[in-house]
């Protein structure tokens, strides 16, 4: 399945891209996606418990299920108490 993929500043800066198409098999997650961006991008990104998802313009947990043609924006997690 292809997955639509934006990254949310500073990630964009440290992937070098500010969005990409991305293949994934299914069924996939929000972990499986993090998993394959940091594979991918060579661990330049944050660790995965440093990452949020925004699919489809709503949060999502790393357990969501993704759908073909699913779009994602990547953002890193602020906060210090997590």
């Amino acid at each position: 399945m292809k997955i639509g993929v934006g990254f949310f500043a500073p990630l964009d800066q440290l992937a070098g891209v500010d969005k990409l198409d991305l293949e994934l098999p299914e069924p996939a997650t929000g972990a499986d996606l993090i998993r394959q961006l940091q594979k991918q991008f060579e661990d330049r990104l944050p660790p995965a418990g440093r990452l949020m998802l925004i699919v489809n313009q709503m949060y999502a947990t790393p357990e969501s299920t993704l759908k073909d043609r699913d779009r994602v924006i990547v953002v890193p997690r602020i906060g210090c108490c997590h």
